[in-house]
């Protein structure tokens, strides 16, 4: 309002905005001020070895923080606060001093942690931050956080796959849901930065025309890497159990498939849109059965190495 009466801008009724009272415009900066010093704090609190408690009090205040000042991106948004609007300025202002790079940074690090409670704390506070996540909006950045969750997910430690696969969730949620974008759950076994890439962008081309869903390929590539288990185990059984054999493989596939199952066309819908829909259901039903094969497979090979 003080910017709007600085600039002599009317209202409908073609009236001039009034200058706030000095008062009103200072608690508006002591407000902007509570936020950034909140916001710092709350990162400065995820540091690595933070206890239990300190972990928890943190994340939980930022999920509260992003519930409070940004409504839209709650789970479940009180009406009351849905209701207050505000300028585009100060919503920029306000989505730069919670969406830092550095907190996404911290919370990140925050899913490799040893309690189980704070792994999921953690993914509450990255499913409410934008796409794509601050400080991780190009491809390369986002490449090497797929390559470091690749590494937890082959962990024989059960808490280091299951923190890869979180990642990979938010990833797909974040990048390949919401953006639209072609990635590879595991980078290092296909391909070079600069060849995925090339094909990423190939592929989106090819599916402005009418090809293969983001969410397709995704699965075919998490696929591709349980084949690479699969064929491992054939040839080495034993070798494959210093790592995890397919323990963080299909921890991943359960982490990605509720969320993918939403991408499925709907059995409901009306006659034309099964029709238009009827290449891409072939498309999903060539993949799901890819991977009951899978798991098939995976199940026969775990019997096999079970004492009778």
């Amino acid at each position: 309002m003080r910017r709007k009466a600085e600039r002599g801008v009317r209202n409908g009724k073609k009236e001039a905005f009034v200058m706030p009272a000095q008062r009103s415009l200072q608690v508006v900066q002591e407000v902007d001020a509570f936020l950034d010093w909140l916001s710092q704090h709350l990162t400065a609190a995820l540091f690595p070895g933070a206890s239990f408690e300190r972990n928890i009090m943190a994340l939980e205040l930022f999920v509260i923080t992003i519930d409070v000042w940004q409504p839209g991106r709650a789970r479940f948004p009180d009406p009351q606060i849905a209701e207050i609007k505000c300028s585009d300025e100060d919503e920029e202002k306000i989505r730069s001093v919670i969406f830092r790079p550095q907190a996404v940074h911290a919370v990140v690090n925050c899913v490799v942690n040893s309690f189980d409670y704070v792994r999921k704390q953690a993914l509450e506070v990255l499913w409410r931050f934008p796409s794509p996540l601050p400080g991780l909006e190009e491809r390369s950045a986002v490449r090497r956080l797929l390559v470091w969750s690749e590494s937890l997910i082959n962990s024989p430690r059960a808490r280091e796959s299951d923190a890869g696969s979180l990642i990979v969730k938010i990833v797909y949620q974040k990048y390949v849901k919401e953006l639209g974008w072609y990635l590879s759950p595991f980078p290092t076994s296909d391909t070079t930065g600069e060849e995925d890439a090339a094909e990423a962008a190939a592929l989106a081309a090819q599916n402005a025309a009418g090809a293969v869903p983001p969410a397709i390929f995704f699965l075919r590539k998490l696929i591709a890497g349980i084949d690479q288990r699969i064929d491992e185990a054939e040839a080495n059984l034993e070798a494959t159990f210093t790592s995890s054999f397919a323990q963080g493989l299909l921890l991943t596939l359960r982490q990605v498939l509720p969320d993918v199952q939403k991408e499925m066309p709907s059995l409901l819908g009306t006659q034309r849109q099964q029709q238009q829909d009827e290449r891409v259901v072939s498309l999903w039903q060539a993949v799901l059965a890819e991977m009951l094969g899978r798991l098939r497979h995976i199940a026969a090979i775990a019997i096999r190495v079970c004492p009778a």
